[in-house]
């Protein structure tokens, strides 16, 4: 078996995954480059390692009182701008991968929901 290149990647703002430095490159540890983690799986993540929570329509980060968004996708957008909230529980390697990337492509349009077509990265 071959082994595919490994493809690096960079985590938007200052996240608690790269130990607040503002940008960190990350190399995927697997051999699937071109996808990008479902947004219910997303949530699942967030949910159970970064303490995000979704009351009354609202998305509440375990650090704010406030709500940060009334979508799963302002809510991402928010993560985009503001780097991803400290983990309450470790991460493996690939859900670091995973969830970095998902933030990442938060403003790519027409993106269909897990998908990226290679065809469109030249």
């Amino acid at each position: 078996k071959t082994k595919a290149k490994e493809t690096s990647i960079v985590t938007p703002g200052p996240s608690k995954l790269d130990g607040d430095k503002h940008m960190s490159v990350m190399t995927s540890p697997t051999d699937e480059p071109y996808s990008v983690m479902t947004n219910a799986e997303a949530w699942k993540l967030l949910e159970a390692k970064f303490g995000v929570a979704y009351v009354s329509e609202k998305y509440y980060l375990i650090s704010q009182e406030k709500p940060v968004a009334t979508s799963l996708a302002n809510l991402r957008k928010d993560l985009c701008a503001n780097g991803l909230p400290e983990c309450s529980s470790p991460l493996s390697e690939q859900e670091q991968f995973n969830i970095a990337r998902w933030v990442r492509y938060t403003h790519v349009a027409g993106l269909v929901d897990g998908q990226i077509d290679p065809d469109d990265l030249g």
